[in-house]
């Protein structure tokens, strides 16, 4: 099932290879730095360096993929472990299907920390790898930097992070503030999901302003916590915490807003602002899907909130429509909010995955109450925007950022009382509903879509 879901729903993450532009439908450009505590999840960009050069390279499939460092060294066709190979990175040929297989077990087994795999045709970078999967971390570059690395030999191969930030996000967030020694940020589960990327190559760029313009605002993470119910298939529980490395100064946290208030807003279909760098273009539900360049200014805009009833009905006669057949288990669980107008032309789109909703309190403050999440189409008329509703893990992230917990999802969903039948209700799903409705899912694929897609 996972790999139906980037068909499924709309992510609203950008991909890193986009030639990029603006973001949220229907939105404006934020001026200044009008939202300071808007996120901006950055992966950082791994470079190959050797021969006192940056060399392309593409990762063996199914070998470990670890950063390394050490000398080169060459690993010939000759039998038994390759020679003077300890603590060093392995060039070798690809030659035949088998050879570079056998010549990363030989690596390996003289004590090899990696293997380098040139191709042994001009102006191609792709191995073949048969057999068991690498035992050591693989990656593959082309015949040309083959032999440049020939020339080489007992230089200093390293494969790390970049220390410069790329120019592009692939998802959003909110900052909550400091605590237990660290600051945090909220975004959506999804984005640390399939794949799931380490900590240590994220970053978090803090300002609605242009991405990357302050180099002081941009943090490394050190660790991220995924609700521990979050469904990839549903999207149930689209929830996650980032720490950051450091503590942020003189940067102002979003406050949350309480059930009461949401429901209240819910009620009077009030507008919500939402912000991001996604993808800018309407597009319906059976439009197909084209990659815009990405602009790193910071995009706003005013939806109206739906509610849940009604956001159910419209997925479910969107179902109907397209399968035959309405799903067996309501597609808007009490942990997801709605919004988006019947005539859409504005809302979150590609790229937005993980950021902010936000609804006025009595005192016409804003605040956070949802993360955007999943949708058909991108601001499509009759189908709202769903968003994660953040108010259910208040008391989760709470005991978090004062460091009582390490567990998202301790206290399970913490819908509240004012969730009834009209704004939330419900109860645990039942495994045969849950089949049916991912059934039906699956069958409606090519139609709905994550709103993120990963670098």
């Amino acid at each position: 099932m996972r790999r139906v879901l980037p068909l499924l729903l709309l992510l609203w993450c950008t991909a890193a290879t986009a030639a990029i532009q603006p973001r949220v439908v229907g939105g404006h450009v934020v001026e200044g730095d009008e939202y300071p505590w808007l996120a901006a999840l950055i992966q950082r960009e791994e470079v190959l360096t050797a021969g006192g050069r940056a060399i392309p390279f593409e990762y063996v499939a199914d070998a470990p993929q670890h950063h390394f460092s050490g000398p080169l060294v060459y690993c010939g066709a000759g039998p038994g472990p390759c020679p003077d190979a300890n603590n060093r990175v392995c060039l070798i040929e690809r030659d035949f299907f088998l050879f570079a297989d056998s010549a990363m077990s030989r690596c390996a087994e003289g004590g090899g920390v990696a293997a380098i795999i040139y191709n042994d045709t001009p102006g191609s970078s792709g191995a073949i790898i048969l057999g068991d999967p690498p035992p050591i971390p693989a990656i593959t570059i082309s015949f040309e930097d083959g032999q440049y690395l020939l020339g080489h030999l007992d230089e200093t191969a390293t494969l790390a992070y970049s220390d410069t930030p790329p120019a592009e996000s692939f998802c959003g967030g909110t900052y909550l503030g400091n605590g237990d020694g660290a600051g945090w940020v909220v975004t959506a589960a999804h984005c640390l999901r399939d794949p799931t990327p380490e900590a240590a190559g994220l970053l978090v760029y803090l300002g609605s302003d242009r991405l990357n313009q302050r180099p002081d605002h941009v943090f490394r993470v050190k660790s991220y916590l995924v609700h521990e119910a979050f469904d990839l298939d549903t999207l149930d529980n689209d929830i996650a915490l980032l720490r950051l490395d450091g503590a942020p100064q003189g940067i102002p946290a979003a406050p949350l807003v309480d059930n009461a208030t949401l429901d209240q807003a819910i009620a009077a279909a009030a507008p919500a602002l939402v912000l991001g760098r996604g993808y800018h273009q309407q597009r319906g539900p059976d439009d197909e899907f084209e990659e815009e360049s990405f602009d790193p200014q910071g995009y706003a805009a005013r939806v109206p909130l739906v509610s849940r009833t009604r956001c159910n009905t419209a997925y479910r006669d969107y179902y109907e429509q397209t399968v035959g057949a309405p799903p067996a288990l309501d597609p808007i669980t009490p942990n997801m909010i709605c919004a988006g107008s019947d005539n859409g032309g504005v809302g979150t789109c590609q790229g937005d995955s993980g950021g902010p909703l936000l609804v006025d309190d009595d005192a016409g403050q804003p605040r956070l109450a949802g993360l955007t999440s999943w949708g058909a189409g991108c601001a499509a008329p009759g189908l709202p925007g769903v968003y994660t509703r953040v108010p259910n893990y208040a008391r989760d992230i709470e005991a978090i950022m004062q460091g009582r917990s390490q567990r998202l999802g301790k206290t399970a969903t913490l819908a509240s009382s004012e969730q009834r039948d009209e704004e939330g209700g419900g109860g645990d799903v039942s495994p045969p509903a849950l089949l049916a409705l991912l059934a039906l899912l699956v069958l409606s694929a090519p139609r709905i879509r994550h709103r993120k897609s990963h670098p």
